[in-house]
């Protein structure tokens, strides 16, 4: 977010087939976007992408197998239209602004947005990474085709450990409250990993109900054993890992899902809040999308919830 604006803006970086990644400036009120940034370095489809916990850097993931760190761009000094759209380099709507402001809209309109070169590479993977995490400021957590997770030291850009399964991975999500991972793979089975053991193969823990393969999974911010999980069976399943059962199983899609992750109705922020003052905080949802084109939103009650708890 910018906080130097009196306009709340967030910065939202996209990962593309087109083997580049892009930046926008966003404007939380009018919904409103500019580019800032165009990121090239990849020479294959960006599968992933995933930004540190200062916002400052972000790390990306491609089918070739090798990961890039970029530092983001500024976008402080970017304007956004107030009300009025830019269409094709030209204010347009009812509302007029001031003679200096359309020409400033025009000439940034008119103007490419910057190119930047990654900072750094990380290469260990052989096939397809398919999810990136960044946890800690000095940690990053990379899953791939190869049937891999690997840990990445930031500074060095070098592999500090791996764990490897029998199984090609989509989906990663690391906690930030126990540090567990769960990975969903190319089969009906959530996994549950702990990177603090010596055990670099095989999970900890299995998690089965779907009965297709496990699209995506995300851990709780509030709760420290709350895991959701996206399936190609169409469902969204409320996990609590001290239970091998799902707590709910929502029929979500008409065909696959794709994705999925908890919402918060008001900001969560980016400090190290305990899980008391984040279960406090606000109203839990959880979010869904997949293939038939839509999107979700599902309230867990609280009874639900207090039975998680």
């Amino acid at each position: 977010p910018d906080s130097n604006s009196m306009e709340e803006t967030v910065s939202v970086v996209a990962a593309s087939k087109d083997h580049s990644l892009r930046s926008w400036k966003v404007s939380l009120q009018s919904g409103q976007s500019a580019p800032t940034a165009v990121f090239s370095g990849h020479t294959n489809s960006v599968n992933a992408v995933a930004a540190s916990p200062t916002q400052k850097l972000f790390c990306s993931g491609c089918w070739d197998g090798l990961m890039h760190i970029w530092h983001a761009i500024d976008d402080s000094g970017v304007e956004l239209p107030q009300g009025d759209a830019l269409e094709n380099g030209h204010v347009q709507g009812k509302k007029k602004a001031g003679d200096a402001k359309k020409r400033r809209l025009k000439d940034q309109a008119a103007q490419p947005p910057p190119t930047q070169g990654p900072s750094g590479v990380l290469t260990g993977h052989i096939q397809c990474v398919s999810s990136v995490v960044w946890p800690a400021s000095d940690v990053i957590y990379s899953a791939s085709w190869d049937h891999s997770i690997r840990r990445w030291d930031v500074e060095t850009t070098s592999q500090v450990s791996r764990m490897d399964g029998d199984k090609a991975i989509n989906s990663l999500s690391c906690s930030q409250l126990s540090g567990l991972v769960a990975t969903g793979s190319a089969d009906p089975v959530v996994r549950i990993w702990d990177p603090r053991t010596s055990v670099s193969t095989g999970s900890q823990m299995q998690l089965k109900s779907h009965t297709g393969w496990v699209s995506s999974v995300s851990w709780a911010a509030h709760r420290s054993h709350l895991l959701v999980s996206a399936s190609y069976d169409g469902s969204i399943k409320l996990w609590d890992i001290r239970s091998h059962v799902p707590l709910h199983t929502i029929p979500a899609h008409a065909d696959k899902a794709l994705c999925c992750d908890w919402l918060s109705r008001q900001a969560t922020g980016a400090g190290s809040e305990s899980e008391s003052e984040l279960e406090g905080r606000s109203e839990w949802c959880i979010v869904s999308g997949g293939s038939d084109s839509r999107m979700h939103v599902y309230a867990p009650s609280r009874d639900q919830m207090a039975v998680a708890g």
